[in-house]
C-alpha cells in the first residue's frame, strides 16, 4: 500500500506542477512534494518497523492532498488575469552598523539570561547535553520548576524575528549586489539565535530557518528577474542542496542536544520525515484517541488565548501527541497535519480545514509574486517566509491553525513590522523612523495606515 500511496502522491505532484505552470514554491506544489518525499522516506522507515498500512489511510491522505490542490487553485483564480511581474527597482538594502551592533548586544543579553534560566531549572548536571535534554523534556511534560519570565520569553521571540529579518536582507543583498563576503556580517544575529535555540534544545528552529532561507531566495529571485522556467530549474537544484545540508545539520545537532541514537542519520531522517504517514495509519486503525476540548489539537494557540483572557480551566493544557514504539524502535510522535484536523473534527472537518489552509497561503503567495511591490523591502515577503514552514512541515504536523490562527499572532505581526521599520530605517511617506547612534526620531500622522498598506 505504501507504493500505491507513493504513486498517488506523484500523480498529485504532477497535477500541481501542471496547474501552477511549474511554479515550484506554489503552495500546492510544496505540500504535494513534501507528502511525496514523506512517502519515499516512509518506505525506508518501514523497512525497520515492518508495518502494513491500511486502505483507509491511503484514501484519506490522497484525498486530503487533492483537496489542498483544489484550495490552491481557488486562490489562484483571484489572480487569474495577472502574470508574475518583475520588480524593476530592487536594490541593495542598507543596515546601519550601529543597529547591527545593538541587535548583537541584545542577542547576547538574551542568550545569557536564557542560559541562566535553563540552568536554574535543571539543577546539577554533568554536561551541556544533559542540561538541554533534561530541560526540553520538562518543557514538553509541563514539569518545569520555574515558569519562564514573560520578558525573557518576549526577548527570545524578538531574537527569532530579528534572525528572520536579517536572513531576508542577507539573501536579498547577495542576489542584488553579488557581494557575499560583504554581507556575511548580516548573519551575526542569526548565529546568536542559533545559540539561543541550542540552549532550548529545539532543533525545529533550524528547520524553520532553512525553510525561510529557501523561500526568501526563491521569491527575491522572482521579484528581481520575473518568473522564468530556466530560473526555476536552477532554483530547484540550489533548494535541494540547501535542504540536504539542513537535514544533515538537523541530525548532527542531535548529538549536542541529547537526541542522537544508535541507528544513524538515515534512520533518524526517515523517522522524522517519513514516519508521519505510518503513525497516522496507527492513529486511524488502533485504539481511538479523542479530543477533550473543541479544537484541542487544531486550534491550540486560540485555546491558550481563551484560557489566558477568560480563565476557562479546560483550555489550560499542553499539546502533546503520544509517542509510539514498535519492535524496540522509537517511532516518534509526528502524524502529518491531517491528524489534528481528523481527530478534532472528523473527515469532513479535515477537508474543510485543508481547503482553508490552502486558500490562505495561495492568496498570500500570489499577492507577492503577481503584484508590483511599492518598496525595496517587502514586509509581506518577510512575513510569508516566517509562516511558510506550515506548508513545508505538512507531513509532520499542523503549524498553521495550531500556531497562527489566534488573535495573539496579530500582536506578533505588529511586532515584526515595527522591528523591520526600526532596523531598516524605512521611510514611508508621512511616516518616518530613524534609528542611529545620534538620533532617534518618530513621527506619525493620520495617513499612516493607508501608506503602510500600499507600501507592504
Amino acid at each position: 500500500m505504501l507504493i500505491i500511496l507513493l504513486i498517488s502522491f506523484l500523480a498529485e505532484l504532477t497535477l500541481a506542477l501542471i496547474i501552477t505552470k511549474f511554479d515550484i514554491l506554489s503552495p500546492s506544489v510544496i505540500v504535494s512534494a513534501v507528502m511525496t518525499a514523506s512517502s519515499v522516506l516512509a518506505v525506508i522507515s518501514n523497512s525497520y518497523w515492518q508495518i502494513t498500512i491500511h486502505q483507509n489511510t491511503v484514501l484519506i491522505l490522497t484525498s486530503g492532498v487533492f483537496f489542498f490542490i483544489i484550495g490552491d487553485l481557488c486562490g489562484a483564480l483571484f489572480f487569474a488575469n495577472k502574470s508574475k511581474k518583475k520588480d524593476v527597482f530592487i536594490s541593495h538594502i542598507e543596515i546601519d552598523n550601529g543597529v547591527l551592533f545593538f541587535v548583537f548586544c541584545f542577542g547576547l543579553v538574551t542568550v545569557a539570561w536564557h542560559l541562566k534560566f535553563v540552568m536554574s531549572n535543571t539543577g546539577i548536571v554533568t554536561s551541556f547535553t544533559q542540561m538541554t535534554s533534561s530541560y526540553r523534556m520538562d518543557v514538553l511534560r509541563g514539569t518545569l520548576d520555574n515558569k519562564m519570565p514573560g520578558m525573557l520569553n518576549r526577548f527570545i521571540t524578538f531574537n527569532m524575528y530579528l534572525a528572520y529579518l536579517f536572513t531576508y536582507v542577507f539573501v536579498h543583498n547577495c542576489i542584488t549586489s553579488k557581494r557575499f563576503k560583504k554581507n556575511l556580517k548580516l548573519l551575526i544575529p542569526v548565529a546568536v539565535f542559533f545559540v539561543d535555540s541550542i540552549i532550548d534544545a529545539a532543533r525545529g528552529y533550524l528547520v524553520n530557518w532553512v525553510i525561510a532561507l529557501v523561500v526568501y531566495y526563491y521569491l527575491v529571485n522572482v521579484r528581481l528577474n520575473g518568473w522564468k522556467l530556466r530560473n526555476t530549474i536552477r532554483s530547484t537544484k540550489n533548494i535541494l542542496i540547501v535542504f540536504a545540508a539542513g537535514a544533515i545539520a538537523f541530525t548532527l545537532l542531535g548529538t549536542i542536544v541529547g537526541r542522537s541514537d544508535e541507528y544513524g542519520i538515515v534512520y533518524r531522517i526517515a523517522q522524522y520525515a517519513g514516519g508521519g504517514i505510518i503513525l497516522f495509519d496507527l492513529y486511524l486503525n488502533q485504539t481511538p484517541v479523542f479530543s477533550k476540548v473543541p479544537g484541542e489539537y487544531t486550534f491550540t494557540a486560540m485555546n491558550k488565548y481563551i484560557y489566558r483572557h477568560f480563565h476557562i480551566e479546560k483550555y489550560d493544557y499542553i499539546r502533546f501527541l503520544e509517542f509510539r514504539y514498535h519492535k524496540g524502535y522509537n517511532m516518534g510522535n509526528v502524524y502529518t497535519a491531517f491528524r489534528p484536523y481528523h481527530q478534532d473534527y472528523g473527515y469532513i472537518g479535515m477537508v474543510i480545514l485543508t481547503i482553508l489552509f490552502a486558500l490562505f497561503f495561495s492568496v498570500f503567495y500570489r499577492s507577492i509574486v503577481n503584484n508590483h511591490l511599492k518598496s525595496n523591502f517587502s514586509f509581506k515577503l518577510y512575513l510569508y517566509g516566517y509562516m511558510a514552514n506550515a506548508m513545508f512541515l505538512f507531513s509532520f504536523d499542523d503549524k498553521f491553525f495550531s500556531t497562527y490562527a489566534a488573535p495573539s499572532f496579530i500582536t506578533n505581526i505588529i511586532i515584526m513590522f515595527c522591528l523591520s521599520m526600526l532596523v531598516l530605517n524605512i521611510r514611508i511617506k508621512n511616516f518616518k523612523i530613524r534609528f542611529s547612534s545620534n538620533r532617534n526620531k518618530i513621527r506619525f500622522d493620520r495617513r499612516l495606515i493607508k501608506d503602510i498598506i500600499k507600501r507592504t
